[in-house]
């Protein structure tokens, strides 16, 4: 079986696959790093506008590509005319607790979900009460 060129021709395939996605994850944990090493150095005020600009960004894209926090964010006053981020309201987004997310399940997935590469994770004590996420 091993010298089957068509069983050897999926290995290779299949190292060459898990190399990359190494080589993928490396790259990524350098750059975090040295990301991480740079921020280390900056002054108080530098990372609260970095945190901020962050904080910004994350909630700008909840708002265009996820129908969930398209609602919430415009209703709690968090977003303005589709691009600009009211912080003094970040307090009025309601929480969002586990029978939330059970009920609000679909509208809570990225309308972008389909181009991502992502995969499930269940948590729970016991099959009548799982919890899916999607990372």
């Amino acid at each position: 079986m091993v010298n089957n060129p068509t069983n050897f021709a999926n290995l290779e395939s299949v190292a060459r696959s898990i190399l990359s996605l190494m080589i993928r994850v490396k790259e990524q944990s350098y750059r975090y790093c040295r990301k991480l090493e740079n921020w280390q150095w900056l002054s108080r005020s530098d990372v609260q506008q970095l945190q901020k600009e962050r904080l910004e960004k994350i909630l700008l894209h909840a708002y265009h590509y996820v129908p969930y926090y398209r609602k919430g964010l415009k209703s709690a006053g968090v977003i303005k005319n589709s691009d600009q981020v009211k912080l003094y309201h970040f307090e009025n987004i309601p929480l969002l607790d586990k029978n939330k997310i059970h009920y609000h399940f679909d509208d809570l997935k990225s309308d972008d979900l389909a181009s991502r590469k992502w995969y499930e994770n269940a948590y729970g004590r016991s099959p009548c009460n799982v919890f899916i996420v999607l990372n």
